[in-house]
Parts: structure tokens; C-alpha cells; sequence
């Protein structure tokens, strides 16, 4: 017990040193919206400064720490300044990945200037040692341990006490409100970058006596550090200390086993993110959260001549370039398929995974034992390594089920460190250097062979390539392609057209984790043995990504660009090789790094996007017809096809009739925002719901269709759906629409109908892979896109709408899914009268013509008057009453609480609505 107890006390230095990395880490975050994974890297450049001045040139010791925790602090001023504030309106993604890309830069110089050395660094702390209970209690470690209490608690402190420390907070919520007082929000981001890096710094001075000075044992410590951050729920600096000296405890007392179950220490992080998972994470976007930006997707136009012509112009190249540019030409090729996992998953997908390389390894190496081991025909063992690569990324994606964006980027790189660490770094599994020796393979008769013929094996790997790529264009245009970036843009509206979001992401990392793991393979067969100690590391993962979203992460030609970068390809390899000497690849990485951040910074959406400007401008100065017909192309039919279906009189047969809320019950805190609503909606009629700003009318809709918990019972019929997700909600009949339209505005209006109409449900994830036939749209949705008169309107993006027709899609696309009962959230809002009436008219229409029950909530009380049949008034979260627009006009208690005494309809809309029901 004794000797646990002093591994633990050993432990509580290491965990306060994680706690200067994550308390820089949460000011940086609170000031700016980044999570900087380049914080292990800023530390690593505080380490050297320190051992340089301290070590090689004998300064004092406080002199050196205080120069090289400055020297740190400036640098992140720099990096602030020159890299992320022109990222500041980038997409989340792409300022995460400006801070990996400059963790290469920085990793590439300190591996070029120290090539790798183990430095050993005195510590200038105490180290003698006091009993305490029988424990050895070194002094250096309680210093560690007071000196991170200290600052914690200055931190907490300033920040819920401080001007400035309240300031930063505000600019975490809104920074046109701070900037609006007068504060710059660049400058109080600047500061605490810099303050965030200058404790990145301390950290490195003081742990490279600890673990030595080596450029790896220095950056992989932002993963605990932001494992750390993530159990304070970003936001806490008390908690990061917590979770911090959690992590720096258990590494000690597991590393005795470390001996017999290697990477068990580095298994510490990716327990405590799994708890903070489960504790704070959260499964589905709810009312209020702001939806993240994301870099732009192709369309996948009519793509396969250009693949047949690209297939073409690489298979000569492979055959009349000089071999070792053949060569890396094969390099690049196998690079780009990795890449393409990286399309799917973050592209098409919107999940950050930083583990992609770290899937293609363990493909790689159950193929190559599969092989080497068990002599497995090629193919064979290929198959078996793509199944064990779909796997491991069905179980890197459920964290997916409950965070997203950058906290999801942290759980995967903690994934790929524990994969590296426990199976890459274990020799009994992976060989280590050694790996596992190779003969010459055949593929169904053609003999790959890439020492003796370099040239077919490139062939080999192209034809993989462009395989791949057709392969995922088909999915971009497929129904499951339209749900995943369905979810990728909005998760709460997806859910809300009966999409499972659930079902969609597990979809997105084993697709693309398949995607990985043929490159894995692909990369290990490029020799004649099997070594997946190096390539497939965390370092890799990084640089796949980076160069994913350099290339352009939603395009179809992003991981042709993107693949250039890679180490060894064209032109990198080439260069490398003509200049000759181990450090013109090093020179080659540093430089390649730095072009990377220039281009994030000067064009985030990456390198295929602005490529592709040239030939957009071309298509929008065409003539009006040549631009309709372009339309239609691109949206893959003409927009008369799409909507010739015979009609009908109901949007749906059979369904439920009734829809009943009972004692619905809604609670934040100790706020009760509906008090025991009770309301009930028949097919064909129309219920209005009104009441003052902040009754609880949305919250109530958000009961109803499952987006908030509430107590009480909400029935279909006779049948409970209390307990149904949003999407089993929907599926059973319920659709809503939402006051902030939450469209999907990188798909064109159709798809959008599409993803609303598609009625194939766990078919349509089978076909995606192959060419899509064409189907019109479903009856429901070609009247819906009639009556609101969206036909010249179906092949544009959402964005590209005015309001008026935005909000006409919003309820369009809400239709289209057929449903019994809609509830519409203040669909008037920000139209026109004549918008507003041609909506009134609508709705009516839903209810007496297609049979839809409707639930309108809704401030126009025009449209109100003139569409509803009854009138339901909420007030402080009760349902104060209901009845006919009559009777609810008459009551004392509505008039007092919400219409006032002297209501009555505006006379010019009264008109209007008036004419547009003649008119009908």
C-alpha cells in the first residue's frame, strides 16, 4: 500500500504541471473560441529556451525561467495576431486546425535543431525529500503542486472578480456586445493568449527535468492538459485542476503495470474524457446553441468522365515519369486516400477526428499479420483489415453521440494516442521496427510487387484512388450522403425530419474509417515489411487533417491537393530527394508547414475552393437560360421533372387523428417555463398558440416535439410518445419547423425536400456507394414546392433565398416529409403583408384541403385571426385560455395579459388576408 501511496504523492507534481498546460488552454478558449493544441508544442519551446540559457549557458535559474515563460508569452501575442485573429469569422475546424499546423511548424523546427537528442535537464527545484506517515515526500513536488494551486486560484479568481476577467467571459458569450462597451475583443483575446502561452511556458520549465527533453515527451502532454480542460467543462478552472492532478495520480500508480500492458499510462486521458463525456457531454444541439460554421461542400456534379480522364493522365504518368517521381507519385496517390476518409468524416460529415491514420495503422497491421503470419491471400487479408479498420472507427465514433466539433477533436487524438501507445508501441503486436517481413503479393492475378515493379504498384494504388473517389461522390448525391450533411449542418432539424443523427454519425466514421484503413493497407504493402511503429503515430493523424483541410475538406478534389503535402510525394519527395541529406526532408516538413498556415489564413475554405472560383463566376455570368439550365444540372434533373407527379388531396393516408398534450410540465433550474399545458390538435384543424414574449410558447413546441424534458404526457392517438426521440417523433407522424428556419444551406433546396421526403430508412445507407436513379420528389413534397411556388428555386442553396423564400422552404421542407400534425414556429416572421397572407392562406389550406393538424405559434395576430379555428393563450407558462378567435378575442384575462384592450385586426391586412381567401 505504502508503495502506492508514494506513486501517488510522485503524481500530484506531474498533475499540477498538466494544470498550468489546461488553465492556458481555458483562457485561451474563454477569449477566443480556440482550443490550442498547440500547447504541449509552446511548452516544448519554453523547455528548450530554458535549457539553452540555463544548462548550455549557465544563466541563473529564476532568470532563465522568467525569460523563457516571457519568450513563450510573446509567441502566443504573435501567433494570436498573425495566424488566428485573420480566422477570427473562419469556421471552428479550421481555427482548430491553424493550431495543429502550428504545432508542425514549431515541431519541425525543434526536430531540425535537436534532431531528436534526449537533453537531460536539472531540476532547480528542492528535491530533498521528508517522511510524512512513512512517505518519502519529495519537496520538489509540493512546489509543483503549490505553484499550480496558486495560479488556479489567481485565475478562478480574476475570472469572476476581475473587470478584465468579466470582460473575457463576455466576449466568450457575444463579442459585439463587449466591443459595443467599448473593450476590444482582439485585445482581450491577445492577452490571454498570451497569458495562456506564458503558463504553457512555465509548465515546459518546469516538467523537462520530470520526463526529460525530448520534442514528443513535451507536445503530447496538451492531450492530458486538454483532457484536463474538458473535465472542467471548458470553463472551470477549479475543476481542470481536479481532473489535472486525477490524471497525473493515476498515471502514477498504473505505470508499475506499464512494464506488462504497454500505453496503460496513456490510457489515463481517454478515461477521464469518457467520464467527462458522460457527465457534461451533451447528445443533440438544443434552443439556443449557435450553430457552428463550417468550410463549404461541392456538389459532386456529373464527376465520373473527370475521374475516367484523371485515371488516364496518372496511369501515363505512373508509366513515362522517371521511377522515383513514379514512385512518389504512388505516395501521394495512397496519401490521398486517406484523405478522402478525412472528406467523409469531416467534410460530408462535420465530425473532427484526429485519429485517422491511427485506423489505417491497425488496418495495415491486421493485413500484414494476416499475410506474413498466416500466409492469407492478399485480398483476403486486405478485406479482413478494412472490416477491423470499420471496427475500431464504429468505436472511435460514439463519443461522436454525445460532443462534437473541437471537444470531439480532443477524445480522438486521445484515442490515437492509446491505439499508438498500446498496440503501435507494443512489440509483441506490432513488431516495433522490425515489423513483420513481406513477399511479393498478386491481387485476382495482376502481381504487386513495389520493389522489382514501383511503376504497377502506383497503377495499383491510382486505380484505388479513383475508385474511391467515384465511390464517394455516388455517396455525396445518395440519400445517406443528404442525411450526413444533413446532421453535419444542423443536428436539431435533421432530428426533427426523422433522421437519426445517431444512426448517420456511426455511418460517417465507419465509412471513413473504411476509406482508412484500404489506405493503411495500401501504404503498408508499399514495402517489403510490415512497420506500423512510425507513419501511423499521432503526429500523422495531425498532418492528415491539416492537409485535408488545406486541400479543401468538402470538395471532391480536396484530397488530390491535399495529398501534395504529404512527406515523400510529389513534389515534397522529389525535392527531398535531388537535394539529398536527412535534413532536406526535415527543411521540406518545416516549410510545408508554414505554407499550410499561410493558405489557412489566406483562404480557409483550402486550396480546391479557390481553385474552383473562377469556373463559379463563369457559370454566374451566363445568360438567364444557360443559367437555368446549369441549375438544373447541378441538381442533377430539370426542375419540371422534379415535380410532375399526379396530385392528391391529403398529404398522408391513414396516421394518427389526434394529437393530445397533457400536464406537460417544463422546468430550468427554478424557473418553470410551462406549468401543466394541456392542449389537443385534430387532423384538419388549425390551433393557434399565443401569449406575451417569454409565456413559453417555443419551449412548449420543443416539449412536444422531444428537444427539452418535460414531465407530463403527449399522445398520438392512444399511443404515449412521452419517451420518443425527435426523430421517432417524427417518423410517427409529428413535424416542426423553427422560428431560425435551421435550414441546410449547403445542399440546394430540393435536397433539402429531399432529406425531408426520402422514405427509405436503413436501405438507404446499403446503395449509397453506387450511381443514384433518379427519383422525382414525393408527392407531398412536389405540391408543397406548387404551393408555395419554389419550382424556379429547387437547384439554388438556401442562402442564396431572399427571407420571404427562405421561410417558405423552412415550411416546405417541413411538409414534405408527409406528416399528420405540423407545428409551425412563428412561421410569419420578418414577411411582408403580402407574404404573411399568402401564408394564412396556406395553412388553412394544410388543414382543410391536405388533413394536416397544425399547431401555429405565432405573434401576427392577423394571420392568427383569420387561419386558426381555435385559439389556445399561454401566460407565464400556463394555458390561461382557449377557444374560438371569438371567444380568446372576448376574454377579460387574454386581453389584460397579452392583447390589450383596444385590439383589433390591422384594417390593410384584414384586406389582404381578406382578398387572398376570394382569390383562392
Amino acid at each position: 500500500m505504502n508503495e502506492y501511496l508514494q506513486l501517488a504523492v510522485l503524481g500530484l507534481g506531474t498533475g499540477a504541471l498538466y494544470s498550468l498546460l489546461s488553465s492556458g488552454i481555458l483562457l485561451i478558449y474563454r477569449a477566443s473560441g480556440v482550443l490550442n493544441f498547440a500547447q504541449g508544442a509552446i511548452a516544448m519551446v519554453g523547455a528548450y529556451v530554458f535549457y539553452e540559457l540555463h544548462v548550455e549557458n549557465g544563466m541563473n535559474f529564476a532568470l532563465a525561467a522568467l525569460i523563457s515563460v516571457v519568450l513563450c508569452g510573446l509567441l502566443g501575442g504573435v501567433l494570436y495576431q498573425v495566424v488566428m485573429r485573420p480566422l477570427r469569422r473562419a469556421a471552428p475546424i479550421t481555427r482548430v486546425i491553424a493550431t495543429l499546423g502550428l504545432l508542425t511548424v514549431l515541431v519541425a523546427g525543434a526536430t531540425l535543431l535537436y534532431a531528436g537528442a534526449v537533453l537531460d535537464v536539472p531540476s532547480s527545484l528542492p528535491t530533498q525529500t521528508f517522511e510524512v506517515f512513512g512517505l518519502n515526500v519529495p519537496q520538489d513536488r509540493l512546489w509543483l503542486l503549490l505553484i499550480a494551486a496558486v495560479i488556479t486560484v489567481a485565475t478562478h479568481l480574476a475570472s469572476k472578480h476581475t473587470r478584465f476577467g468579466l470582460v473575457t467571459r463576455g466576449v466568450a458569450e457575444n463579442e459585439t456586445s463587449i466591443a459595443a462597451l467599448g473593450e476590444s475583443p482582439d485585445k482581450i483575446a491577445t492577452i490571454n493568449w498570451m497569458i495562456g502561452a506564458a503558463l504553457a511556458g512555465l509548465a515546459g520549465t518546469l516538467i523537462a527535468p520530470i520526463v526529460g527533453l525530448t520534442v514528443d515527451s513535451l507536445i503530447w502532454l496538451v492531450v492530458p492538459a486538454l483532457a484536463a480542460a474538458l473535465f472542467g467543462r471548458l470553463d472551470s478552472f477549479p475543476l481542470a485542476f481536479l481532473g489535472a492532478i486525477i490524471l497525473g495520480v493515476g498515471q502514477a500508480l498504473l505505470s508499475k503495470q506499464q512494464a506488462f500492458i504497454p500505453g496503460l499510462t496513456d490510457l489515463v486521458p481517454l478515461a477521464l474524457i469518457l467520464i467527462a463525456m458522460v457527465v457534461w457531454g451533451q447528445a443533440t444541439q438544443t434552443r439556443g446553441v449557435i450553430l457552428e460554421k463550417l468550410p463549404s461542400v461541392g456538389s459532386a456534379r456529373n464527376h465520373t468522365p473527370v475521374l475516367l480522364g484523371t485515371l488516364v493522365v496518372m496511369i501515363v504518368l505512373a508509366a513515362v515519369l522517371p521511377e522515383n517521381w513514379a514512385i512518389a507519385l504512388g505516395i501521394s496517390a495512397m496519401a490521398a486516400v486517406v484523405l478522402l476518409s478525412v472528406l467523409v468524416v469531416t467534410g460530408y460529415g462535420g465530425q473532427v477526428s484526429l485519429a485517422q491514420m491511427a485506423i489505417a495503422g491497425v488496418g495495415a497491421l491486421v493485413a500484414g499479420r494476416l499475410v506474413s503470419n498466416l500466409e492469407v491471400p492478399f485480398p483476403l487479408a486486405m478485406l479482413v483489415g478494412v472490416v477491423a479498420g470499420a471496427l475500431l472507427g464504429g468505436i472511435f465514433g460514439l463519443p461522436s453521440l454525445r460532443m462534437r466539433g473541437p471537444s470531439l477533436a480532443i477524445v480522438t487524438l486521445a484515442l490515437g494516442v492509446a491505439v499508438n501507445s498500446a498496440v503501435f508501441k507494443n512489440s509483441m503486436l506490432s513488431g516495433l521496427e522490425n515489423g513483420f517481413p513481406l513477399k511479393p503479393q498478386s491481387f485476382f492475378g495482376l502481381t504487386i510487387d513495389p520493389i522489382l515493379s514501383p511503376r504497377t504498384y502506383t497503377v495499383f494504388v491510382v486505380c484505388w484512388v479513383i475508385l474511391l473517389l467515384w465511390l464517394v461522390g455516388n455517396l455525396r448525391k445518395s440519400p445517406a450522403g443528404r442525411r450526413m450533411l444533413a446532421v453535419r449542418e444542423n443536428e436539431r432539424a435533421a432530428a426533427a425530419l426523422g433522421i437519426s443523427v445517431s444512426a448517420v454519425k456511426l455511418y460517417t466514421f465507419v465509412v471513413g474509417s473504411v476509406i482508412a484503413a484500404i489506405g493503411g493497407v495500401l501504404f503498408a504493402f508499399a514495402t517489403t515489411n510490415v512497420q506500423v511503429s512510425t507513419g501511423y503515430d499521432p503526429v500523422s493523424s495531425v498532418a492528415i487533417l491539416t492537409f485535408g483541410i488545406v486541400g479543401g475538406v468538402g470538395a471532391l478534389p480536396g484530397p488530390f491537393l491535399g495529398a501534395q503535402l504529404y512527406p515523400g510525394g510529389l513534389p515534397g519527395g522529389v525535392i527531398a530527394e535531388a537535394i539529398g541529406g536527412s535534413e532536406a526532408q526535415g527543411w521540406l516538413v518545416l516549410i510545408g508547414g508554414i505554407v499550410m498556415v499561410f493558405v489557412l489564413v489566406t483562404h480557409p475554405e483550402g486550396i480546391a475552393d479557390q481553385m474552383a472560383k473562377p469556373f463559379k463566376a463563369l457559370r454566374r455570368n451566363r445568360s438567364g437560360a444557360e443559367d437555368a439550365e446549369a441549375g438544373a444540372a447541378a441538381a442533377g434533373e430539370g426542375t419540371e421533372r422534379a415535380v410532375v407527379v399526379e396530385a392528391q388531396t391529403a398529404m398522408s393516408e391513414g396516421g394518427p387523428e389526434l394529437l393530445r398534450v397533457s400536464d406537460v410540465h417544463v422546468s430550468f433550474g427554478a424557473v418553470r417555463a410551462v406549468a401543466g399545458a394541456n392542449l389537443e390538435v385534430r387532423r384538419g384543424e388549425v390551433l393557434g398558440l399565443i401569449g406575451p414574449n417569454g409565456s413559453g410558447k417555443t419551449t412548449l413546441t420543443d416539449a412536444i416535439s422531444g428537444f427539452n424534458n418535460a414531465r407530463g404526457s403527449i399522445y398520438l392517438d392512444d399511443e404515449d410518445i412521452s419517451t420518443y426521440s425527435p426523430t421517432r417523433r417524427a417518423r410517427a407522424g409529428l413535424a416542426r419547423s423553427f422560428q431560425s428556419l435551421d435550414l441546410f444551406d449547403e445542399i440546394t433546396v430540393e435536397e433539402n425536400l429531399r432529406a425531408a421526403s426520402d422514405t427509405s430508412r436503413w436501405t438507404a445507407y446499403f446503395g449509397a456507394w453506387l450511381p443514384q436513379r433518379w427519383r422525382p420528389l414525393s408527392p407531398v413534397a412536389a405540391r408543397a414546392v406548387r404551393e408555395l411556388d419554389l419550382e424556379e428555386v429547387l437547384a439554388e442553396s438556401p442562402k442564396n433565398l431572399s427571407y420571404g423564400q427562405r421561410r417558405l422552404t423552412a415550411i416546405a421542407r417541413t411538409l414534405a416529409s408527409g406528416p399528420s400534425f405540423v407545428l409551425l414556429d412563428e412561421p410569419a416572421a420578418g414577411l411582408s403583408a403580402l407574404e404573411t397572407a399568402h401564408v394564412s392562406q396556406l395553412i388553412t389550406r394544410m388543414a382543410k384541403e391536405w388533413n394536416v393538424g397544425v399547431l401555429v405559434v405565432e405573434h401576427d395576430m392577423s394571420l392568427v385571426m383569420a387561419s386558426c379555428d381555435r385559439i389556445a393563450v399561454l401566460n407565464f407558462g400556463k394555458v390561461i385560455a382557449q377557444g374560438s378567435p371569438i371567444e380568446v378575442r372576448a376574454n377579460a384575462e387574454v386581453r389584460a395579459a397579452y392583447l390589450g384592450d383596444d385590439f383589433a385586426i390591422d384594417e390593410l391586412e384584414a384586406d389582404l388576408l381578406l382578398q387572398a381567401e376570394t382569390e383562392s
